[in-house]
């Protein structure tokens, strides 16, 4: 070895074994040590405590798994219910891609945020009582902020997806106990935002099994200041099965039979005065709906409207001649 490459290597192993980096160096190995080997154990060890003491609820997880080198979490298998068993909520798997460019953005940063396979569960009992009231109060009583903040934290979520979501809804507080459930949820939004004027893309689409209807569900959204438009088409919509959904009407209406497609575009913004609206391009088309209200019945083969207007801000309304 020649006399200037030894030289060299005594100056670069006397830099690499100086106390400043070995300190570095003995941090970075205890973080992904930490990472990889305590978040998950810990995580699955206080989630269920912390639910208990916090929410008044009970909590089960599978596994939780925190990669410290591409900074994303890995939840599977959680699931919410109140102390009796009851469920109300959970999800398959989450997965949280936090994004390292945070730190140049002066932004919570996340590439991808995944739930896959989400449930909530609705039950109202007999005299009212709900699933979720035990876990509502005990967030009701939770530390409050000495001073709310009147900004919004700056976050941007590069992809936000909800896949096979199921919400389930009974109510047995009612003369005829009524059950239906909406299923599967599917959402996708891009580019979400609490920057100012910044606006993410969205598409929602959700099947309502009972119902034989199908919701599509897509546009625009900006969270400061709060905007959103877009088109929406509930397609198939049997209304015999939807009007078992409201309590007592059939004491005044009943329906034996009839689809329903409805289509519509639709703006909002939230501006100084309150909620600025409009909806365009409002359709209809029921086919072969038969009813009876009391004596009166009406059948009615098709019925379609084309082409109405609702502008909220100047409250008027207008059809197509």
């Amino acid at each position: 070895m020649s006399a200037t490459a030894s030289s060299v290597w005594r100056r670069l192993r006397r830099v690499l074994l100086s106390l400043p980096v070995l300190i570095v160096a003995g941090l970075f190995v205890f973080y992904v040590a930490f990472g990889y080997l305590a978040v998950g154990p810990l995580a699955e060890h206080y989630i269920p405590k912390l639910a208990q003491s916090q929410l008044d609820s009970r909590a089960t997880v599978g596994k939780v798994a925190f990669d410290p080198l591409h900074l994303n979490l890995t939840v599977d298998q959680l699931q919410l219910s109140t102390p009796q068993g009851t469920p109300l909520a959970g999800f398959g798997k989450l997965f949280v891609d936090f994004a390292p460019v945070s730190l140049l953005r002066w932004a919570w940063t996340f590439h991808q945020i995944r739930i896959d396979q989400p449930q909530v569960n609705v039950a109202i009992a007999q005299g009212g009582a709900m699933n979720w009231d035990a876990l509502v109060r005990a967030l009701q009583r939770g530390p409050k902020p000495a001073k709310p903040s009147d900004t919004l934290p700056r976050v941007v979520i590069e992809q936000l997806q909800i896949a096979g979501g199921t919400l389930r809804y009974a109510d047995a507080n009612r003369p005829h106990p009524y059950a239906t459930q909406l299923t599967p949820l599917n959402v996708q939004v891009n580019d979400l935002s609490t920057l100012p004027k910044a606006r993410g893309q969205y598409a929602i689409s959700l099947v309502l099994p009972e119902q034989k209807a199908t919701l599509r569900w897509k546009g625009y959204v900006g969270v400061n200041p709060l905007v959103s438009g877009g088109q929406a088409e509930l397609t198939g919509l049997d209304l015999a099965a939807a009007a078992r959904a409201v309590p007592n009407l059939s004491s005044t209406l009943q329906i034996t039979s009839g689809t329903v497609s409805i289509h519509a575009a639709y703006s909002a913004v939230q501006g100084q005065q309150g909620w600025l609206w409009a909806i365009n391009d409002l359709g209809a088309q029921i086919q072969t709906l038969a009813a009876r209200a009391g004596a009166a019945a009406v059948q009615w083969q098709s019925l379609k409207l084309d082409g109405a207007k609702i502008d909220g801000a100047k409250r008027t309304v207008s059809m197509q001649s």
